[in-house]
Formats: structure tokens, C-alpha cells, sequence
């Protein structure tokens, strides 16, 4: 279940410019004036922090439930191979 616990800088957070608008996904980057923010889609999109009215951290993952469950035992294993390979660790097998 992803929503059980969930890695930090990966809480899926949502702003509400002050224009109304609702925007969510994960903080990849944070400076003084600006957000980078990862959406489900993959976009990332810049926010200026002087356009935000409102910051909240959400409770559920950006993750489905059951997004592995069609996967085969070597599709998983592949899956998590090309994940530890984002972040330079090797893959135990």
C-alpha cells in the first residue's frame, strides 16, 4: 500500500495560487522565490512562491494502489533495478 508510509521528498503536496488554482505533486527543488514541483504527469512545473495563497501536505501517495499487481515477478524485479539506477545504488539481487 502506498499510502503506509511514504519516502521523505516524495509527499505529494498541494498549493492553491492565489489566482484559485490547485496544483499537486512532489517538491524537487525549493529556493527563496521559487518550487520546482514534479506532477503526476512527469511535467515539472515551476511555481513562484509570491503566487501561492496556500501550502498543504497531502495523506495519499501520487502511487496507485495496486500498480504492481499485473506485473510479472521479472517485470517487478525490472522495475525495481531501473528505480535504483535513478539514484546511482546498486541493485541487490
Amino acid at each position: 500500500k502506498p499510502d503506509t508510509k511514504i519516502a521523505q521528498g516524495f509527499e505529494t503536496l498541494a498549493f492553491t495560487t492565489k489566482s484559485g488554482k490547485i496544483i499537486t505533486g512532489f517538491v524537487v527543488s525549493e529556493s527563496a522565490q521559487l518550487i520546482l514541483l514534479r506532477q503526476n504527469t512527469g511535467l515539472s512545473l515551476e511555481l513562484n512562491k509570491d503566487s501561492i495563497e496556500e501550502r498543504t501536505t497531502l495523506k495519499n501517495s501520487m502511487m496507485p494502489a495496486g500498480l504492481v499487481n499485473n506485473l510479472t515477478p521479472e517485470q517487478f524485479s525490472d522495475l525495481l533495478s531501473y528505480l535504483d539506477s535513478l539514484n546511482g545504488s546498486p541493485t541487490k539481487k
